[in-house]
């Protein structure tokens, strides 16, 4: 049935978005924050 992999695709794409948003979220964890500057 299409309506199976049609959801299943939908499953996919949303298990992707949460793994880059975790990905990003690691990333920005990982780097260390900007110093102020000073003029």
């Amino acid at each position: 049935m299409i309506t199976g992999l049609v959801i299943g695709f939908l499953i996919d794409i949303a298990v992707a978005a949460l793994f880059l948003a975790a990905l990003l979220l690691v990333f920005a964890a990982m780097r260390p924050p900007h110093p102020p500057r000073d003029p």
